[in-house]
């Protein structure tokens, strides 16, 4: 009865070690879809970008908190709270500021609310209370993103 025991104890940590490896890979999209010229993307397009690390060609910003930035991100990202809009005077020159210019802008976070709202806030006309910034080459990540010191595992909302 012990030997059974120790066999299901055995089974069941090996495939919980299974589990746990599967679900700390990349994406696999079999059929990806490319790039639009702004707006939202999802895993079907950001899986293929972000597979061996960071995009060339992009700079990816993490609009998380600076707690949950501090706490864990990928090296080479720049943080800029979606917070901003509420704690500065000036958001939208502070955002721009922080930008870089020579790139594609990939706005990130958990799960894709944050990130939106910081894309919509700086695309959104001035009169409807955005910054009214140009949207090509800005993009905001709706998927679901777990965060290494090395890479970023983009998968499906559940």
């Amino acid at each position: 009865m012990r030997v059974l025991f120790t066999v299901i104890l055995l089974a069941a940590f090996a495939g919980f070690g299974v589990f746990l490896y599967f679900d700390d890979q990349p994406t696999i999209v079999e059929e990806p879809l490319t790039m639009p010229e702004y707006g939202e993307i999802t895993v079907k397009h950001a899986a293929p970008l972000f597979s061996d690390g960071l995009p060339d060609g992009y700079a990816v910003v993490d609009v998380r908190s600076a707690e949950e930035y501090d706490n864990v991100h990928v090296v080479g990202t720049i943080n800029i709270p979606i917070s901003i809009f509420e704690e500065s005077e000036q958001p939208c020159k502070a955002v721009v500021r922080e930008l870089p210019k020579d790139k594609k802008i990939i706005f990130l976070c958990n799960m894709g609310v944050r990130s939106g709202d910081m894309y919509y806030n700086l695309v959104d006309p001035v009169e409807d209370l955005g910054c009214g910034i140009e949207k090509d080459g800005l993009y905001y990540l709706n998927a679901e993103v777990q965060y290494n010191l090395d890479k970023l595992i983009i998968k499906a909302h559940e």
